[in-house]
């Protein structure tokens, strides 16, 4: 789409920031921040050009019918192996799989990388993983991807009964399904609580355990369960800091708030997971299929393929779909809410301004 044509779209669906007084008062406040935002992406015009950013603009007018045109964001393709390769976690820059034998993937560096001496006894189920510590069902002991090597706790040895099924890791602690407490790393064993019976599919966030329906769940500072109004959590229940979502929630239980916050946008979501503002999740299985959402972009569209299995870190999304014949694992990047519009308010602001001065080579 050429320059101009951008331009007139803009125009049509009346969006353009400086065409009445309102606009004009609300950009004044802006006018700084955004004349140097036009600067430096002046200045890197061919990394970052003003092309881009007015197309940014015109897909943040309407996200909602953007998210059923079309795809927002790159699927990168991270493990195309023979076989599936399933069910992924991402943390940090890590990101491991059920199906690999002794490898995961180093988003830093772009590249599969080994785990010499990787010994579990079950690669079919989903890994957890955080701070570089890789844990799976049935194992007693975890995957270091710093020191590249197995780590047993004290007193347990690789032929030792297992320890539970479903691991998730926060922090110092690991939880699993069928257990009464969590295994401290600090402490070097395990912690076994009161009133606390783990049921299947737990996660864990900060000191809160959640796991498929309870109508609460447990903390670990007050040592007993938490029964918040109006919470019934459903099947594979994820959690972040105060929002815990689940299979065909409509939306997110705020525990700040002891209530549910609905969206429309959210009806029908299938295995959610959730990072700061970020909520991803499939919806149907025709495209587009994988979808994330948050309260100020509200949905936006991150595969057409239907897949298994979703994580999230940071901006980073991980999920498995067998576009290929066979699950592989594919990985996006999407940016943080609000980002779009931003961008957006200032590529346009720039073309307002600017259309008659650009030149060819500046959005090239």
């Amino acid at each position: 789409m050429s320059l101009e044509n951008i331009v007139d779209e803009s125009r049509s669906k009346d969006i353009t920031p400086l065409n009445n007084e309102t606009n004009k008062k609300s950009f004044l406040k802006l006018r700084n921040s955004v004349e140097k935002l036009i600067t430096s992406f002046k200045s890197s015009a061919r990394n970052f050009s003003y092309l881009a950013l007015s197309t940014m603009f015109v897909t943040s007018a309407s996200l909602a019918t953007k998210a059923e045109a079309g795809i927002v964001f790159d699927n990168v393709p991270i493990v195309i192996e023979p076989g599936n390769q399933t069910l992924p976690a991402i943390w940090g820059n890590y990101v491991v799989w059920s199906g690999s034998q002794n490898e995961a993937y180093d988003i830093s560096q772009g590249k599969i990388v080994e785990m010499p001496g990787l010994v579990v006894p079950n690669l079919s189920q989903k890994p957890g993983i955080w701070n570089n510590i890789v844990v799976w069902d049935n194992s007693v002991g975890y995957y270091d991807l710093s020191l590249k090597q197995m780590v047993y706790p004290l007193g347990v040895s690789p032929v030792d009964p297992k320890i539970g099924l479903n691991p998730a890791i926060y922090g110092n602690k690991i939880i699993w399904a069928g257990l009464n407490g969590y295994y401290d790393f600090n402490l070097k064993s395990m912690v076994n609580l009161p009133d606390l019976s783990i049921g299947i599919r737990p996660a864990i966030n900060e000191n809160k355990i959640i796991w498929e329906n309870p109508n609460g769940y447990y903390d670990i500072n007050s040592e007993k369960m938490v029964f918040p109004p109006g919470l019934s959590i459903g099947t594979v229940p994820d959690i972040w800091e105060n929002k815990i979502a689940w299979w065909n929630s409509g939306g997110y239980y705020d525990l700040s708030q002891e209530k549910m916050i609905l969206s429309t946008d959210l009806d029908y979501m299938r295995d959610p997971a959730i990072y700061g503002d970020n909520i991803v999740y499939w919806k149907k299985q025709e495209a587009p299929s994988l979808f994330a959402w948050d309260a100020i972009n509200h949905e936006r569209a991150v595969s057409e393929y239907w897949g298994t299995d979703i994580d999230i870190w940071g901006n980073y999304v991980v999920w498995s779909d067998n576009r290929r014949g066979h699950y592989d694992i594919f990985l996006t990047k999407i940016p943080e809410p609000g980002a779009l519009c931003l961008l957006g308010l200032g590529g346009l602001y720039a073309l307002s301004k600017n259309r008659k001065q650009l030149k060819k080579e500046d959005i090239l």
